[in-house]
């Protein structure tokens, strides 16, 4: 995970991991049928995936950064 906060902060910029939210993936009912044991294990894996980036963040970033509403980091 540090890698690629580190490619984010390089090559878009310095506040992007800020402005970046996670997004939850869930399981569609009409590819339910198709999903085999690397789709699910993929779904539990976005939970440690989150956590590193939680934690990723906090190592870089003062709390009140953290506690800011998205839009307020500027990209400027």
């Amino acid at each position: 995970m540090s890698d690629f906060v580190d490619q984010l902060q390089e090559k878009v910029h310095a506040n992007f991991p800020l402005r970046t939210v996670p997004l939850q993936i869930f399981e569609f009912t009409p590819t339910r049928q198709r999903m085999n044991s690397v789709h699910h294990r993929a779904l539990e894996i976005q939970y440690v995936a989150k956590q590193a980036w939680e934690e990723e963040l906090a190592r870089r970033f003062s709390q009140g950064d953290m506690k800011k509403l998205i839009w307020e980091h500027k990209l400027s």
